[in-house]
């Protein structure tokens, strides 16, 4: 998959530009990878949204597969809504993780899966009562809040870098 080669070159970049006090070279790179994710990840969205019938036939070929295929043609047609959204969160997390910040890695992360995901998944399936068509919009919700979240944190804090940055630059001229 593009993205996990992309997440990687995320951490080796933030950590060169980290490290080099180069604030606004990891902001450039990092939404540099975020633009590149997000026409990577709609592409892939667009494709998996107009073929699902067809995707879906590759794994329902079985008889006793053959009643899931709507269901699975949903899941896809539903899931394919938060691709566009993966590379924010999946960025932000490679991102911190490469300028030594691993916590708030794993925060992003497990909010975005461990917390928001299941969380809404219950909520729109059983409280809104939607049913399985209701886990999926569930999952997809909770991935992209944690997403933004992670996103709207990580520019957050690269912008404090930059500003932090100005009066060393500043004093040292």
């Amino acid at each position: 998959m593009p993205l996990i080669g992309i997440s990687t070159a995320v951490v080796s970049i933030s950590g060169a530009s980290y490290g080099a006090r180069e604030y606004a070279k990891l902001d450039t790179a990092y939404m540099y990878a975020i633009r590149m994710g997000l026409i990577i990840e709609t592409s892939v969205a667009i494709v998996v949204f107009v073929f699902a019938p067809q995707i879906t036939a590759l794994f329902t070929m079985a008889e006793e597969a053959a009643r899931i295929r709507d269901g699975f043609v949903v899941f896809l047609r539903t899931a394919c809504i938060f691709f566009p959204g993966v590379a924010f969160g999946m960025f932000s997390s490679a991102m911190f993780q490469g300028i030594g910040r691993g916590i708030y890695a794993l925060v992003v992360t497990t909010l975005r899966t461990l917390a928001l995901s299941p969380g809404l998944a219950i909520l729109f399936a059983v409280a809104l009562d939607a049913g399985l068509p209701g886990v999926w919009r569930g999952i997809v919700v909770g991935n992209l809040i944690g997403s933004a979240i992670g996103f709207a944190w990580g520019r957050t804090h690269i912008k404090g870098l930059i500003r932090s940055a100005r009066p060393v630059a500043d004093a040292q001229r």
